[in-house]
């Protein structure tokens, strides 16, 4: 046995990988491309490998109550989540990062753009308006994440540009929030123009990457608040081992996920202040999601540390 653990820490030749970290390597790439299985640089393969293996769930007792409509193919895989009642009200992760080393969801926005992605401790999970307004726990704790820039009243730390076709990834690990939005190349996004919404070529970069620590005291839960007439397509609905190794709690081969270091900005650098990226959305579902909203205005922001906003290389 000995032997066998010797052999596997050794480094390929060629690749100059531990072994381990090559066959994870060439599993991840046959599983979503070379592309993609390089999206989260900063962990290494096998790390990413059990990222891409984690399905977060959602709380579908607290998300129907919440008046969300789960659509299923084949009545075993969740294709798609939509809102046709009045907002805001706001999707739950079924597991805490106390329950799971890992919590992920990707979705694609196809409705109303008028949306946020975050965290939320758990106590908040049943309060709608959570993340939308950064509500503070009893320890003083708030949710945080980002906002769709079309989003009236949000108190959130950071606005990034989404819209119609817009995918969201959504990673909650070793004590980060870590986001990246992938826009369509020949997508529109919706502005503010005398107290209305106008369509306009989206001309931003095509990727942006948003990253929080996490330096809360109790668990938190993956949420996004939506408006009515919103519909995520779910793109991390589990297939083959996807989503159990988030349920035991192990890392593979026995490997800590350990500290995430930051990643280096490029294309010069990221966006900064309370209000990042620009203007957002798509489909005239959005200016009612957003009227909904509230007319509070964009606010300063509260939530887990310190914020980074990338543009994707």
């Amino acid at each position: 046995m000995g032997g066998v653990c010797r052999f596997f820490r050794q480094r390929d030749a060629v690749t100059g990988l531990l072994l381990t970290h090559r066959y994870a390597k060439e599993t991840l790439e046959r599983m979503v491309g070379p592309k993609q299985a390089s999206r989260w640089r900063d962990y290494n393969w096998l790390q990413r490998l059990q990222i891409e293996e984690t399905s977060t769930k959602f709380d579908r007792e607290r998300c129907v109550g919440q008046a969300f409509t789960f659509k299923e193919q084949e009545g075993t895989k969740l294709v798609e989540i939509r809102l046709d009642a009045a907002g805001p009200r706001m999707l739950v992760s079924d597991v805490s990062t106390a329950q799971a080393p890992i919590l992920r969801w990707k979705l694609q926005m196809r409705g109303n753009n008028a949306a946020e992605f975050g965290v939320v401790p758990v106590e908040l999970q049943d309060t709608p308006k959570a993340l939308h307004k950064c509500t503070p726990t009893k320890q003083d704790e708030r949710p945080t994440g980002f906002s769709s820039a079309i989003t009236v009243g949000s108190l959130l730390p950071a606005r990034l540009p989404i819209m119609k076709g817009t995918s969201v990834e959504i990673l909650a690990i070793a004590r980060q929030l870590s986001i990246i939005v992938t826009n369509p190349e020949d997508g529109a996004e919706m502005v503010w123009q005398n107290n209305s919404t106008v369509s306009r070529a989206y001309k931003g970069p095509r990727e942006l990457r948003l990253q929080l620590g996490l330096t809360y005291a109790s668990p938190v839960k993956l949420a996004v608040t939506a408006w009515q007439r919103a519909v995520f397509d779910v793109l991390h609905s589990p297939s083959g081992l996807v989503g159990e190794d988030a349920e035991t709690g192990e890392s593979f081969e026995g490997e800590s996920m350990g500290p995430v270091a930051p990643p280096v900005a490029r294309n010069g650098g990221g966006a900064g202040g309370g209000a990042g990226g620009g203007a957002a959305g798509a489909g005239g579902a959005a200016a009612a999601g957003a009227r909904e909203a509230g007319a509070e205005g964009g606010g300063a922001g509260a939530g887990g540390g310190s914020r980074r906003v990338l543009r994707g290389g």
